[in-house]
């Protein structure tokens, strides 16, 4: 009787609805659909729930519509779409149509804004850029001006010639340069202009609150929602990233892939066979070694996080397997020399290894075969507290050149950035870093601080791997048989 009383003593609602399309990467710029194109909708529909929802917006909605209160929202992708539908609900039918398109407007913007704002790697590009446009230019003009000086001596054209070679190398690496530079850019855009509004809110025409069951779950759910609420609030002291977009901004760099969290049967956590974790994998290869554009023909990586316990240990020995389930030669080095763990993942001894390198050992002498075809191993060696000392002393650039030239692609798992000092050495003499996250709900400083460290050692993060990721699309699509 009381719960009839109350709903009909409700002041109405009226929800409206605004439904927005996220384009994907391919349908941006063709018409042809790639297979990865669901699970990037997917991730990309996930990330913009959180921001449409998030409290800037709507207090920004609510200062735009100019609502005396924060109105209810509801905002969810539609299934086995690229729709996503934007509920407002208002206490006045038109007031809740203007809202829902206000927010669809709002969301758009903020997506646009901070995609464009992320121009950290172009800039950093762009100055690389200029210095060799600039260098070049002076290799010009002392080219041209040592090339009319007569007569030519032998010590002259020796000069000329070294001059040519060094201008070519120049123009080679200022081309590779500004590939990079416009790939940067066009996903940049890309990204920018995904969202669209599909069909704008219309006033509806009946109230949604009248409903006496839903009326009584609130009720009896109030108290347990307060208590959660305030835990979360409680955990959210630490200023925190929200979603993969605003963490690619952050970074300015692209996330590569999601890891979901896969429970390991055996009690190792590499090598599990989970199908999700195994695809994850195989998109992160993509990611880094395939492309339009054209690639080193050998790549040296180093794999590392902000804190312990991200698991880039179990991202650099899953991603080796998978990268030598492609047919390249890998080597894994395990560079943690104060916390060493690959080893147990290849139920190998840990020593002999980088330490013994470091301190004199030959590098052949303690690279070992593992039961994964292209795939072999270099362990860290005894632990050390000296693992800074010893890297910095020994040749470690050379170390990795040897590895180059022996392997297609050397994978270097390194201690946590904002640990210790050791991975800033490791990161300088390679082609980039993966900074493994353990999600997209990441500290705002921990992420800022550990790119600037990696930036002042003279390293690049290639990409960010978001690691034991809860919301992924589950894997149906599989192998049948014509007679089934």
């Amino acid at each position: 009787m009381y719960a009839l009383v109350f709903t009909l003593a409700q002041t109405p609602d009226y929800t409206a609805t605004a439904v927005v399309h996220v384009a994907t990467r391919s349908s941006i710029a063709s018409d042809q659909v790639r297979p990865d194109d669901l699970t990037y909708v997917d991730r990309l529909e996930n990330t913009y729930v959180d921001l449409a929802t998030s409290r800037g917006l709507v207090d920004e909605l609510v200062t735009a519509v100019g609502l005396p209160e924060r109105p209810g929202l509801r905002v969810q992708a539609v299934p086995n779409t690229e729709l996503m539908d934007i509920d407002v609900t208002t206490h006045d039918r038109d007031t809740a149509a203007v809202a829902a398109n206000q927010l669809a407007a709002l969301l758009i913007a903020r997506v646009r804004a901070l995609n464009l704002a992320n121009r950290g790697a172009e800039a950093d590009l762009a100055s690389r850029i200029e210095q060799i446009q600039s260098d070049l230019t002076t290799k010009r003009n002392e080219y041209g001006t040592l090339a009319a000086t007569r007569p030519r001596s032998p010590k002259r054209s020796a000069q000329l010639l070294e001059l040519k070679q060094a201008i070519n190398s120049s123009q080679s690496r200022l081309r590779t340069l500004q590939d990079n530079l416009d790939s940067i850019r066009l996903a940049r855009e890309e990204r920018a202009n995904s969202l669209s509004v599909a069909e704008p809110a219309v006033p509806p025409s009946t109230p949604s609150n009248r409903h006496l069951f839903r009326n009584l779950a609130v009720a009896f759910l109030v108290g347990i929602v307060g208590g959660t609420g305030l835990a979360y609030l409680t955990e959210r002291v630490r200023p925190r990233l929200h979603g993969e977009v605003d963490v690619e901004a952050a970074a300015g760099a692209p996330i590569l892939a999601s890891v979901p969290y896969v429970r390991a049967e055996d009690g190792s956590s590499a090598f599990n066979g989970g199908s999700s974790a195994d695809e994850a994998f195989r998109r992160l290869r993509l990611a880094i070694f395939a492309g339009k554009r054209p690639r080193l023909k050998r790549h040296a990586f180093v794999i590392t996080s902000p804190e312990r316990g991200d698991g880039k240990t179990t991202v650099a020995a899953n991603l080796a397997r998978t990268v030598a389930q492609a047919g390249r030669r890998v080597v894994l080095v395990d560079a943690d020399l104060r916390r060493p763990a690959l080893h147990a993942h290849f139920d190998q001894p840990g020593e002999p290894g980088l330490r013994d390198v470091l301190e004199g050992t030959r590098t052949a002498d303690v690279i070992r075969p593992t039961d994964v075809p292209n795939l072999f191993f270099v362990p860290a060696g005894a632990p050390t507290d000296r693992a800074g000392q010893l890297l910095e002393a020994a040749d470690w650039p050379g170390i990795l050149k040897k590895l180059r030239a022996e392997f297609d692609v050397v994978l270097v798992d390194g201690p946590p950035v904002l640990e210790v000092s050791d991975p800033l050495v490791l990161a300088a003499p390679s082609d980039g870093v993966l900074l493994v996250l353990p999600s997209s709900n990441v500290p705002r400083d921990v992420l800022g601080q550990a790119q600037e460290e990696i930036n002042a050692a003279g390293g690049q993060v290639l990409g960010l791997v978001l690691n034991r990721t809860e919301r992924h699309r589950k894997s149906t699509y599989s192998w049948r048989s014509s007679h089934e």
